[in-house]
């Protein structure tokens, strides 16, 4: 993914190309509530420049939009992604499909909170799941290259999540916000 393709997704899950990532198979926690999801919704301003639009479908799928500029080919492309909001605790967590092309790929996720119109999304320490693995305490693959890590995560949600439960939040997740979006407008 492009560096800013894979921001406008953070509203939903941020895959920074060239950072480091964790993935999982399936989302974990229960269905955040209905309340939760309309508070995901609107034009966000990701801190790099660009507008993410978060959308709720009639059908319930929480959905991410965005545009990139190809400027090889001097077009626009309008991209539609699918996300998975979810509660763990006192967590909320985002999901998102990392490459559409590659099922196996397994979903992105992290923590977020909202105030107000600004969200706050915290990515997976990947220090922590790096280790899990090599360990032997967490089942996955760690892929390291030149300027990032990927860690993949095959465990079981119920394994994941005692995993998180037992290592607490403050561990699992980066301390300061990955990254911040502000609301610039709410869905009529």
């Amino acid at each position: 993914m492009k560096p800013h393709v894979a921001t406008a997704c953070c509203v939903a899950m941020l895959l920074v190309s060239g950072c480091n990532m964790v993935t999982i198979r399936e989302p974990i926690g229960s269905v955040a509530p209905g309340a939760d999801l309309k508070a995901l919704e609107g034009s966000w301003l990701v801190d790099e420049g660009e507008i993410a639009e978060v959308r709720l479908a009639k059908s319930g799928k929480l959905l991410v939009g965005f545009v990139e500029w190809d400027k090889d080919a001097e077009e626009f492309h309008a991209h539609t992604l699918e996300a998975v909001a979810t509660k763990f605790g006192d967590l909320s967590l985002l999901h998102l499909k990392s490459d559409d092309k590659s099922p196996d790929d397994g979903y992105a996720f992290c923590h977020y909170e909202i105030d107000g119109d600004t969200a706050r999304l915290y990515f997976p320490d990947t220090d922590v799941f790096q280790e899990a693995v090599a360990s032997g305490r967490l089942a996955g693959s760690i892929k390291v290259q030149p300027y990032s890590t990927k860690v993949r995560l095959d465990s079981t949600g119920e394994t994941l999540e005692a995993f998180i439960a037992e290592n607490s939040k403050n561990d699992c997740f980066k301390h300061e916000p990955s990254t911040t979006f502000k609301r610039l407008h709410r869905p009529e």
